[in-house]
């Protein structure tokens, strides 16, 4: 129904009900508070979807510390290989026996002189000399 044929039947003292329009005006704001509280409902979800326990942020956080755990893993897996073949080769190889006695064990055989070198120990700064001349 156009505006004008509505406005002219409003003149002469009928009501004009438009399909898809609330009859009386209590209606009309339950349609908003409605809408109202499906909007609420979509900003609370997507607020949620990003930042909550599950959330987005939470699932990029998680996958880099699976990444991080997955190279760990790898690191660990290599070295486990490194020890397995050490634990073989002092089992089975008289000169890694041998090897690994001179380094840990600082054997020698006769005749040999070990030269050990001392360890470098850090340098210690002086007191200050306001510290130093206080009696």
């Amino acid at each position: 129904m156009t505006f004008q044929i509505r406005r002219c039947l409003q003149r002469q003292g009928s009501t004009v009900r438009v399909p898809g329009e609330p009859v009386f005006g209590w209606l009309a704001w339950k349609r908003r508070l409605a809408t109202g509280a499906v909007i609420l409902l979509a900003l609370w979800i997507g607020y949620v979807a990003i930042w909550g326990a599950d959330g987005v942020l939470a699932y990029n956080r998680k996958r880099g510390d699976y990444r991080a755990l997955q190279k760990r893993i790898e690191e660990l897996r290599q070295e486990n290989e490194r020890l397995v073949r050490d634990n073989r080769a002092l089992r089975t190889n008289p000169a890694a026996i041998e090897r690994e006695a001179r380094e840990q064990l600082h054997y020698t055989r006769p005749g040999e002189v070990v030269l050990i070198q001392p360890e470098a120990q850090p340098q210690t700064q002086p007191a200050s000399a306001t510290a130093q001349n206080t009696r």
